[in-house]
Order: structure tokens, then C-alpha cells, then sequence
């Protein structure tokens, strides 16, 4: 697909443990589209962008958040007048995944992650700082994804500072680690808990030297 596409932004919206993508473009007109793509296996993604149920024609830029702190990611898309559009807008789209399974009796898992220094050997807020989850035991441990801290990406996007991850239902109710290398060099390994924001403190938090 070619549609002057100049960004796109990474997360697993749907919770199955695949990181899904929302590609958006440089808002020229007359009709580009913000595109959502869902990964339902390694690599290979469908078109998913009906989900949305309202086409974002011409967007700048979309983000992915979880804006209302239920454990799944929301879509953020916003666009401006600089290339001719008529109106700027911002459109937020709320996910319903966890609400729909719920009414359903389903469940599905997540966790969030936030890291933070107190300490003089890592900047406050700590950019470039990578996030290892992983399931299970030291014999039997498997990575479940990885992420990376950034303060944003490609032209005027900013990114949220809560790192999030999908759990599979494979690694449901397994014991949970986070590997985190800090930008200094140094990786330690942190206990996690699913389902709840993840609170990591290089200066102060208890973790084992990797």
C-alpha cells in the first residue's frame, strides 16, 4: 500500500500476545486513510480498519494508548490544516475488547509497565531503556515480547510513557519476570503481576543483576 504513508505505530490492541499495527500517512488530501492492521500470526496481518467504525480520512498521525486505564490500547488520531484539509480534528476510538469478553465470561490478560530513576546513574525519565516480558521459570522461561522506551517517533508523534504488553492465553497464570536493560548498560530482572500497572524505579525497586 502506498498512500503517502509516513508513520506507524506499534500495539497489541486485541491482547493475543502479537503486536498489531496503525499505520497513518502525511495527511495529503483528498483521501487517505488511517489504516489498522492486526497480526494474527508471525508476520502475517489483515486489514482490520472497519474495527474502527469511522474512517480517519487525510490523519497526520495515531497512536496507540490505554486512555481509560482498563488494560487494553485505544487509538488516538489526530490531523491539521497544513496541507489543505479543511478542518484539524482529533478522533479517539476507546477499545472494548476486555468489556465485550467480560459480558461474555471471557478474560484475557495484559500488563502495563512504568519505569522511572531516582538514582544519578539514570536519567528521571529513562528513554532508550529496554523491556524484556517473560513467562515461566529459569529452565523453562520463554520472552512473551519486548518493548522500548521512546518520547516519540517519526514527525510530531509522542508516545505514552506506560509500556503494555498482551498476554497469550498460553502464558496465562504463569509466574512473570521483566528483564529491563537502563540506558547505563545495566539489566536487571523485576517480579511482574498481570493485570495492573507495573511500577519499576531503577534507584529503588528490588531486582536481581542479569
Amino acid at each position: 500500500m502506498n498512500q503517502s504513508d509516513q508513520s506507524a505505530a506499534w500495539g497489541d490492541f486485541d491482547l493475543d500476545g502479537w503486536q498489531d499495527l496503525l499505520v497513518s500517512n502525511a495527511d495529503y488530501p483528498p483521501e487517505t486513510q488511517l489504516r489498522l492492521f492486526r497480526q494474527k500470526s508471525k508476520r502475517v496481518f489483515e486489514d482490520v480498519t472497519s474495527l474502527l467504525d469511522t474512517a480517519v480520512i487525510n490523519p497526520k498521525g495515531g497512536i496507540f494508548v490505554d486512555l481509560d486505564g482498563d488494560g487494553d490500547l485505544d487509538v488516538v488520531a489526530a490531523s491539521s490544516t497544513t496541507r489543505g484539509n479543511r478542518e484539524a480534528f482529533s478522533r479517539v476510538f476507546l477499545n472494548q475488547t476486555i468489556d465485550r469478553l467480560a459480558r461474555r465470561g471471557g478474560d484475557l490478560d495484559w500488563i502495563e509497565v512504568r519505569l522511572s530513576s531516582t538514582a544519578p546513574a539514570v536519567a528521571e525519565y529513562p528513554v532508550g531503556a529496554s523491556v524484556r516480558l517473560i513467562s515461566g521459570s529459569r529452565r523453562t522461561q520463554k520472552e512473551l515480547g519486548r518493548r522500548e522506551l521512546a518520547s516519540g517517533y517519526s514527525a510530531d508523534h509522542q508516545l505514552s510513557e506506560v509500556l503494555h504488553f498482551g498476554i497469550p492465553t498460553a502464558a496465562r497464570g504463569s509466574a512473570l519476570s521483566l528483564d529491563v536493560r537502563w540506558p547505563n548498560g545495566v539489566t536487571k530482572r523485576y517480579p511482574a503481576t498481570a493485570r495492573q500497572l507495573n511500577r519499576i524505579d531503577f534507584g529503588t525497586t528490588a531486582g536481581t543483576r542479569r
